[in-house]
């Protein structure tokens, strides 16, 4: 195993005991490895990578009280997810919703082992890789994958995480469904764009201003776009105050060098 990285932070998810057990120990069993969280609650799990940053998730997708997609969909690009179901079809799904790798119960100590090996490649890349130069236009697939849409980056004001689908906010007032998770919008966003929260993505260069002060973080967009989305009893947009954003605590001190430079 690599040993010269420091060892791998991993959470690991299952709602059956007996399940979990298992994956605690073949987890305890790799040096490399470093369980923060191992719990049959998806609500605890969900609260906890929405607070702090994990390398690796181990989610069982057929939770008792949310499903597994519900915490995949709070990750950022940097956590690498490993998903375990009875069903290779749904197994593949999660491959494409963003997961590097599914483990089908019941599975060995060499099928873990392989899943876990190929999470820590996939992390040493994304440390090692230069930043890429993004497109203009990105193509997204409609919230039931039944066409696919060319918009440009640019005319994207703020994209949030909303139930299963993502809602991307044009600067135009239209607001399209789109089928892929935020986690897999922030692999493609250029560098405008920043995760502000755990369900929003934000075009910096659309921002009014940043209202910083404790206890409620909200940046402002353009007057412009103010009374685009502002129904709090529309189920899409959910009223976002007039134009306020959440401002997440860990993403904060980012936000603001990035607004000061």
């Amino acid at each position: 195993m690599d040993m010269v990285h420091a060892k791998r932070t991993v959470l690991a998810v299952d709602d059956e005991q007996q399940a979990l057990d298992y994956l605690i120990r073949r987890i305890k069993a790799r040096e490399d490895l470093s369980l923060v969280l191992a719990t049959t609650d998806g609500e605890l799990a969900k609260s906890y990578v929405e607070q702090y940053t994990v390398d690796i998730v181990i989610v069982d997708l057929d939770l008792r009280t949310i499903e597994g997609y519900d915490i995949m969909r709070v990750l950022d690009k940097h956590t690498q997810i490993i998903v375990c179901t009875a069903s290779a079809t749904e197994g593949s799904y999660a491959i494409d919703e963003g997961a590097v790798e599914f483990l089908s119960k019941p599975f060995g100590t060499e099928r873990f082992n392989r899943a876990v090996d190929r999470a820590i490649g996939q992390l040493q890349l994304l440390e090692q890789r230069p930043p890429t130069k993004r497109e203009e236009i990105v193509v997204l697939p409609n919230a039931d994958r039944s066409a696919i849409y060319r918009i440009r980056w640019d005319e994207i004001v703020y994209i949030r995480s909303y139930g299963k689908v993502t809602m991307v906010f044009r600067n135009d007032g239209r607001v399209f469904r789109c089928g892929y998770m935020l986690r897999k919008m922030e692999e493609m966003m250029p560098a405008s764009f920043l995760r502000i929260h755990r369900s929003f993505l934000l075009n910096i260069n659309e921002i009014e201003y940043y209202s910083h002060r404790l206890p409620r973080r909200q940046v402002y967009v353009k007057r412009a776009y103010q009374t685009y989305w502002r129904d709090e009893k529309d189920p899409e947009t959910k009223g976002e105050l007039n134009g306020a954003l959440p401002v997440g605590d860990t993403y904060h001190e980012r936000l603001a060098a990035e607004l000061e430079r």
